[in-house]
C-alpha cells in the first residue's frame, strides 16, 4: 500500500482474480482493516474461480455478502470481472481473437440474472467487439426481467467496441472502464489488425459523447504497470511505452479530461458519486501533491511523476523530500526472522523463530542455542560471526545466481519483489538450475516439478519452479523469450545483485554490528 501511496493513489477497485478465494484469502486485509491500518481504500469484487462452477460461486455469495457491505475504507463492490469463465476473451494480439464458445450466453445469463436480481454491480473482462455484442444479447433479454439500470455494471477493456455497442451499453445504464494496455500491446495490435483499427482502439472519443460512465485505470499488477501516471500519459499522448503514435488527436484527452475519468469518472465504477475524486467539502480528505505541476510540465515527463505528500482521510500516508518528517512510521518488518528484526539493538533477545532461522545449517549452533535456552540475550560480539557466516552462505547464493554469468559480460539486475502469496524471483535461463540448487544447498527445502509457461499477456516462455524452503517460498522464474518492456521496472522489492548488500545496510542501520563492514563481493 506504501508503494501505491508513493504515486499518489488512495483508493483502488479490485477486480480479483485466480486463485482468490472468498473469504479465505480476503483475511489479511480483513484483519488490517480490522487494525485501521488500511492506506488504500478497497472496493472489491468476488471473482468466481472455478469452470463450471461459477453459478455455484455467486449462489453461495449473494447469500453471505451484501451490496456495497462495508465502509469507505473497505466494501464490497459486486460480481466479476470473470462472471463465467466461457465469457473470457483474454487479449493476446500477436495471436488471432479467440472464439467464444457456443455454451456462452446460456451459461452466462443465469450468473448476471442472480446478480441483477440481488442488486449486485457487476463486470464483465470484454476486450473485442465480439464478446461485447453477445454479452449485451445476454444483458438485454435479462433487463426485459430484471432492469440493470441503477446497478453501475460494466465492461472492462472494451478495446474494440464499435459504436453501436457503445450505445447498447449505455441504454442498459453500463458503463467502460478503460485501461492503458494498449500502452504496452499497441505495436503487437498494430502488426495483427492495421493503423486504421489501432487509431480507434479502444475509442475513448465516441464514449464521451454517448452519454455512458467512463472510468480509467491500470489493469495492474500483471497486465501493465500500477503507476495511474503511465496511463495518464498514454490517454493524453496516445503513446506506447516503446514510443508508437497510436491516435490522432480526435482520439486522445486534454490532461483535464484524462484526470478527471481518473477520479470523478472512477467513482462511478465503485459507486462513489460525491464522495470522492474531488478536493470539495463533503468528500473524502484524500489528496496527494504531486513532485512537478501535472498541468504545466513537457507531456513526456508525465509518466515520470510521483507523490511527495499523499493523504488519506486528513493524515498522512506518504510523505518525501521537503515533506519527509511528515511520514508516519513504516510498519513491523516480515518475517520476523530478519537480522533487522532480531538485532534492532546492539543487544537483543532472540525469538525462538528468529534463532531456528539463524540456525538452520550451522553445525556447532550449541553456544547460542545455550544463550537463547536460559534467556539470556545475544550481544554483539557473539552475532558477528553468526551474520557473517548468514551473509556469506547468502553470497554464495547471489554468486551461483548472477556472479558466475559475469565472464560472459554484464547482465541487467533481476527484480525480486513480493507477488501474489510467494516471492518472484526473475533469473536467467542459463543461470536458472544453479539458483534453485544455491537456494536448496543453503536453506533447505524441496521444489516442484520445473515448468515453462506464458504468464505475460504477450507470447513469452518462461520457465518456472517453486523453491519451497523452510524461511518461506520463492517462485523462481526465468524467461527464455525476450523480457517484455517495462516488466519489473516497478519497486517491489530488491534486486539480487544488490540483496545481500542491502540486508547488510539495514542491519548495520538497525544497530546489529559495531562497525560498518563492507559485503565482499565474491566467495574465497
Amino acid at each position: 500500500m506504501r508503494e501505491l501511496n508513493r504515486f499518489g493513489l488512495t483508493s483502488v477497485i479490485d477486480a480479483g482474480g485466480g486463485f482468490q478465494n472468498y473469504p479465505e484469502d480476503y483475511q489479511v486485509i480483513e484483519q488490517l482493516h480490522k487494525n485501521g491500518e488500511l492506506t488504500v481504500r478497497i472496493a472489491y469484487d468476488l471473482f468466481t474461480q472455478k469452470p463450471n462452477g461459477e453459478l455455484s460461486d455467486f449462489s453461495r455469495w449473494v447469500n453471505t455478502v451484501t451490496p456495497r457491505q462495508g465502509d469507505d475504507y473497505y466494501h464490497h463492490n459486486g460480481g466479476g470481472e470473470m462472471l463465467v469463465f466461457s465469457a473470457a476473451d483474454f487479449e493476446d494480439f500477436p495471436e488471432p481473437r479467440p472464439d467464444l464458445p457456443a455454451s456462452m450466453d446460456e451459461e452466462l445469463e443465469p450468473a448476471v440474472r442472480l446478480l441483477a436480481e440481488k442488486r449486485w454491480r457487476f463486470r464483465l473482462h470484454a476486450t473485442y467487439d465480439e464478446s461485447i455484442t453477445r454479452a449485451l444479447d445476454v444483458y438485454e433479454r435479462v433487463n426485459r426481467d430484471i432492469p440493470l439500470e441503477g446497478l453501475h455494471w460494466f465492461f472492462d477493456h472494451a478495446e474494440t467496441i464499435s459504436e453501436r455497442n457503445i450505445h447498447r451499453t449505455a441504454a442498459l445504464g453500463g458503463g467502460i472502464a478503460i485501461q492503458h494496455r494498449m500502452a504496452f500491446q499497441g505495436e503487437y495490435f498494430r502488426d495483427r489488425y492495421g493503423t486504421a483499427q489501432l487509431r480507434r482502439t479502444p475509442p475513448i472519443q465516441e464514449m464521451l459523447p454517448a452519454g455512458l460512465p467512463v472510468g480509467a485505470g491500470t489493469d495492474a499488477t500483471r497486465v501493465a504497470t500500477y503507476n495511474p501516471f503511465v496511463s495518464l500519459y498514454w490517454l493524453i499522448t496516445g503513446k506506447t511505452v516503446g514510443g508508437l503514435s497510436m491516435y490522432d488527436e480526435d482520439n486522445r484527452l486534454s490532461r483535464m479530461e484524462a484526470l478527471r475519468l481518473y477520479t470523478v469518472g472512477s467513482s462511478w465504477f465503485s459507486t462513489e458519486m460525491g464522495s470522492k475524486g474531488a478536493i470539495v467539502p463533503g468528500q473524502l480528505a484524500d489528496l496527494a501533491l504531486l513532485s512537478a505541476d501535472y498541468f504545466s510540465i513537457p507531456e513526456e515527463e508525465i509518466k515520470n511523476l510521483e507523490s511527495v505528500l499523499t493523504i488519506m482521510s486528513g493524515k498522512a500516508v506518504y510523505a518525501a523530500e521537503e515533506f519527509k518528517d511528515l511520514a508516519p512510521p513504516m510498519p513491523p518488518m516480515l518475517p520476523e526472522w530478519l537480522l533487522t528484526v532480531v538485532m534492532p539493538s546492539r543487544s537483543r533477545c532472540l525469538p525462538p523463530r528468529a534463532y531456528m532461522w539463524l540456525t538452520h545449517t550451522r553445525e556447532k549452533a550449541q553456544p547460542v542455542e545455550t544463550k537463547v535456552a536460559s534467556g539470556a540475550c545475544v550481544g554483539p560480539s557473539d552475532f558477528r560471526l553468526e551474520i557473517r557466516m548468514r551473509i556469506s552462505r547468502l553470497l554464495i547464493a547471489a554468486a551461483l545466481a548472477v556472479g558466475l554469468g559475469l565472464a560472459q559480460g554484464p547482465k541487467p539486475n533481476v527484480p525480486v519483489g513480493p507477488q501474489y502469496d510467494t516471492t518472484h524471483v526473475y533469473v536467467a535461463p542459463e543461470d536458472f538450475d544453479r539458483f534453485v540448487a544455491s537456494l536448496l544447498a543453503t536453506f533447505g527445502g524441496k521444489t516442484t516439478k520445473e515448468g515453462v509457461f506464458t504468464v505475460t499477456p504477450t507470447p513469452s516462455n518462461i520457465m518456472s519452479q517453486l523453491v519451497l524452503t523452510p524461511v518461506g517460498t520463492l517462485s523462481v522464474f526465468g524467461f527464455k523469450t525476450p523480457i517484455p518492456y517495462p516488466f519489473g521496472l516497478e519497486r517491489t522489492g530488491y534486486l539480487v545483485t544488490d540483496l545481500v548488500g542491502y540486508r547488510f545496510r539495514q542491519s548495520h542501520r538497525s544497530g546489529a554490528c559495531g562497525r560498518r563492514r563492507r559485503p565482499r563481493r565474491s566467495v574465497q
